[in-house]
């Protein structure tokens, strides 16, 4: 993608779904029962086809076989669906978040046409529409500094 003025919001919608990846971490303690997990998962996953295609979406799950079964069952519902679905990247051993960060953004740079990564957290705790924001600074500062070398950080915000 060539730097750009993003001056309206259909602009930077499409700057975001042909050049955004999310990756989400994926890890849930064995508290939760089947349904808890799904059910969080569903409030994350539940806006992403607004903003990116489901084959920008990677969840990584780190060493956690229970909510691989349950992302696999949600990876096959969500295919069935919308004609595609998220890729999942599954971890035997848990080697924490930073280790399923790592792993996602390899992906990720593997990945054709993607310009741009951002991580989301399993737990539905962050606001998607909080992306347009970010993006928004992101190509304001490629423009601005003429670089393609950014990293724009963002933090929960609790009510």
């Amino acid at each position: 993608m060539s730097p750009q003025v993003v001056r309206t919001t259909i602009q930077l919608m499409d700057a975001i779904r042909g050049a955004v990846g999310m990756l989400i971490p994926v890890w849930f303690p064995p508290t939760l029962s089947d349904d808890q997990v799904r059910d969080t998962l569903l409030d994350t996953l539940h806006d992403c086809e607004h903003f990116l295609p489901w084959e920008h979406v990677v969840l990584v799950v780190d060493g956690d076989a229970r909510s691989y079964a349950v992302v696999q069952d949600l990876q096959a519902t969500c295919r069935q669906r919308h004609g595609q679905a998220f890729e999942v990247i599954y971890s035997v051993e848990n080697g924490g978040k930073g280790a399923a960060v790592l792993r996602g953004t390899q992906w990720f740079l593997e990945t054709a046409g993607l310009e741009y990564l951002t991580t989301r957290d399993a737990d539905g705790d962050h606001a998607l529409n909080d992306l347009m924001n970010l993006m928004r600074v992101a190509l304001a500062l490629r423009t601005d500094e003429d670089t393609d070398s950014i990293i724009v950080v963002g933090r929960r915000h609790h009510p």
